[in-house]
């Protein structure tokens, strides 16, 4: 059985304040504080992964590097016809080309015809890629270019990823 307390505070008739003495005696002795700054860091990150999961409006066709199948809406990326592929394996062997500017991207599409789209997509990158080793996740969510990045290859934040 749960219990509630479903009185609204003008019904009450008083309000309840505790003194600065109580509220620092709390934060001395019990993890609160800990625990409140984890939870914000926690939600932080779910955001930033949220928002990397690029879904495309219409359910078109499968992309991402990272595997999934899921549909990608990335302005500029030409995908690999295997990335995201269910195909065990297949996906592994994408490789994702990114260059400067549009220019070089149609420099590398005009390669891809010799040795195929089947394992190699192409994204343009608009100027100098920001460098994420020491900036805030506010910084983060307002890169564009390493969103579509994270969301092209299917990574998430503050996972671990090893070299196989």
């Amino acid at each position: 059985m749960v219990l509630t307390l479903d009185t609204l505070q003008a019904q009450f008739g008083s309000l309840y304040e505790p003194s600065r003495t109580f509220i620092q005696r709390i934060l001395n002795e019990t993890t609160l504080a800990e625990d409140v700054k984890a939870a914000c860091l926690i939600r932080d990150q779910l955001t930033l992964n949220r928002r990397i999961v690029v879904k495309a409006a219409s359910g078109g066709a499968k992309g991402g590097f990272g595997g999934g199948g899921r549909p990608l809406n990335i302005a500029k990326l030409d995908d690999a016809f295997f990335a995201g592929s269910a195909k065990v394996g297949e996906a592994a062997k994408c490789t994702l080309i990114l260059t400067e500017g549009d220019s070089a991207k149609a420099l590398a599409v005009a390669g891809l015809e010799v040795v195929g789209r089947d394992y190699f997509g192409v994204y343009p990158l608009r100027g100098k890629l920001l460098n994420a080793r020491e900036v805030s996740s506010g910084t983060l969510k307002g890169n564009a270019e390493l969103m579509a990045i994270c969301s092209i290859l299917g990574l998430q934040f503050n996972k671990s990823y090893a070299q196989m």
